[in-house]
């Protein structure tokens, strides 16, 4: 995940992807922060059990799905 904002916890993430998507990420990183021209943010890392855990809570999150500059799939969640 990137560009979270800096007053979102660890915490905060797990119970987004438990509350929308009723799936239990099995661990989520702590929060890298910056301070950016918008304010703090930050980024982590979030894993799940398996492929399909991950495939089911990305599926869930309500969003548009766009491609980065890589060309892999994302969602904009707002918090």
């Amino acid at each position: 995940m990137h560009r979270v904002p800096g007053s979102v916890s660890e915490a905060d993430i797990t119970e987004l992807f438990e509350h929308y998507c009723k799936v239990v990420p099995e661990r989520v990183t702590p929060l890298v922060k910056k301070h950016t021209k918008n304010g703090d943010a930050g980024t982590c890392s979030v894993f799940f059990m398996t492929q399909q855990h991950a495939d089911l809570a990305f599926d869930t999150l309500r969003g548009k799905v766009k491609n980065d500059s890589f060309g892999k799939p994302q969602k904009r969640v707002y918090l």
